[in-house]
């Protein structure tokens, strides 16, 4: 994680969700935030990302962190 703002109380998201959050994995910068709109479909909308790893140390490290970071 490179850095994480959140919504603040009576901001236009619920409080504590991501405003902005910046993250790279092996380097490669990404950005994603929650969106305080109501859409009209029910699905989420979902950007996929490949990212290869070399063993298996390296999958349970990265998909811890992402654990993790769904608990934002």
């Amino acid at each position: 994680m490179l850095s994480v703002e959140r919504q603040a109380e009576g901001g236009p998201g619920l409080e504590g969700t991501i405003k902005m959050a910046r993250f790279a994995p092996c380097g490669r910068e990404f950005k994603c935030s929650d969106s305080p709109v109501k859409h009209d479909f029910s699905c989420t909308p979902a950007n996929p990302i490949l990212v290869e790893l070399d063993t298996a140390e390296s999958l349970d490290h990265a998909s811890g962190r992402l654990r993790t970071m769904g608990k934002c």
